[in-house]
């Protein structure tokens, strides 16, 4: 024979089982990992790695071991040169449903300033651009932040640059580099 209690209880899991199948599906809104579509420390595993990156072939860009707090084993340094210097670049689909990105990276030069910039890729072509020079001789915590109309098949490409010199060798550092979708 069944009794009060084990009645109550099934009548109580039916229930909580019938107001859980019912009513609205709870959709989350994207994760902040989900947000970041680059975060770069220039190695994998102990190791120096350009994962996703195209960097210049020495001597305009190489792998050294002085990074920023945090920054881990190895950093990138990309030489200055005429008519050009090292570059890094890489490139992202953008996300459809933010217009707002952030970047931030640690950098520092030695003689010769480079520069970093954040370009809104549309139609395969480069629509927008933001550019800042790095200006501090040790590590520094830099950040683009800019505003894109982003669609479905839009890139957003980041690009570091060693500068521009005839004369004088010179060098720009860049480490702990991270994308984000703001809003």
């Amino acid at each position: 024979m069944i009794n009060k209690k084990s009645i109550l209880l099934m009548l109580s899991s039916l229930f909580l089982f019938w107001n859980c199948n019912e009513g609205s599906t709870l959709t989350n809104s994207p994760g902040e990992e989900d947000k970041i579509q680059v975060n770069t420390s220039f190695e994998k595993n102990g190791n120096p790695s350009a994962d996703g990156w195209i960097i210049s072939q020495p001597p305009l860009g190489n792998f050294i071991t002085d990074t920023p707090p945090d920054g881990g084993t190895y950093s990138v340094a990309l030489e200055a040169g005429n008519p050009f210097g090292g570059e890094a670049t890489i490139t992202v689909k953008s996300l459809t449903n933010f217009d707002i990105y952030n970047l931030s990276f640690y950098a520092k030069f030695e003689k010769i300033k480079g520069t970093a910039g954040l370009f809104f890729i549309k139609d395969g072509a480069v629509s927008k651009g933001n550019i800042i020079s790095v200006t501090d001789t040790s590590w520094t915590l830099y950040s683009i932040i800019d505003t894109f109309q982003t669609s479905t098949g839009d890139s957003i490409k980041i690009l570091f640059r060693g500068g521009t010199t005839p004369i004088i060798a010179g060098k720009t550092f860049f480490d702990l580099c991270k994308l984000e979708a703001v809003e």
